[in-house]
């Protein structure tokens, strides 16, 4: 037990060391990465604490505010504020907290190899297009902000944005002149009513009735089959 302890927490002061290591490596890496050095002492505290405590551990831990709690049956407990109360964990909570952790170092050895900390960070690009005549659009045309909803009117997800948030879209945003709103036809191959739907949403658009159509459709319970659409 001895000799495993010492492996586990050699194991973890390398993870550590390695961790540290890299959050210097790069003058990007600091600002992208603040908490590796936090989770490589979790690492240090949690293997020594959790699994292997010993008394001499225990002092030196709560001299730096970690509270923690050895007893025969090697339980420890989370790292909290000094003075507050603990929460006993067990070795096989340790033991699996270990397993998550070591998943954690492979992945971030893994980017570390790829290179992933030392990409750039995309650049917003404008794009310009062009309004197509018969696009259905809400809001002011000078408006800062553009947004092009592309709905199916039988998919489950368009209905809920409907219900759930385009009421509020709209008073806070659109009807203040922040965002202009088109909406655009996507009707998917795998929903039935879909394309007539689509269809139906353009006739009533000759009427000028589109939106009253849309939000209709969408707030219905029941998928737009013929007699829905003739209905609405």
């Amino acid at each position: 037990m001895k000799s495993a302890g010492r492996r586990e927490v050699a194991m973890a002061n390398s993870f550590r060391g390695w961790t540290l290591y890299y959050h210097r490596k790069s003058p990007r890496t600091e600002a992208r990465r603040p908490w590796l050095p936090g989770l490589a002492a979790l690492v240090t505290a949690v293997t020594a604490v959790g699994l292997y405590g010993k008394p001499q551990l225990h002092s030196h831990l709560q001299s730096h505010g970690v509270q923690c709690r050895i007893t025969d049956a090697k339980v420890a407990t989370l790292p909290g504020p000094a003075g507050s109360a603990t929460t006993p964990m067990t070795a096989a909570q340790g033991a699996a907290i270990l397993s998550e952790l070591r998943a954690i170092r492979l992945l971030l050895q893994m980017g570390a190899a790829r290179g992933i900390g030392a990409r750039p960070p995309l650049s917003v690009q404008p794009i310009k297009l062009q309004v197509g005549p018969g696009w259905h659009e809400l809001g002011n045309a000078d408006a800062p902000v553009t947004m092009i909803e592309f709905a199916d009117l039988q998919c489950a997800f368009c209905r809920s944005f409907e219900i759930s948030t385009f009421a509020e879209l709209k008073k806070n945003y659109i009807d203040t002149g922040k965002v202009r709103f088109f909406a655009r036809d996507l009707p998917l191959s795998i929903h039935p009513y879909a394309l007539r739907a689509a269809e139906a949403g353009r006739c009533a658009g000759d009427q000028e009735k589109f939106w009253q159509f849309r939000d209709a459709v969408l707030r219905d319970q029941v998928p737009p089959a013929t007699d829905v659409l003739l209905r609405h």
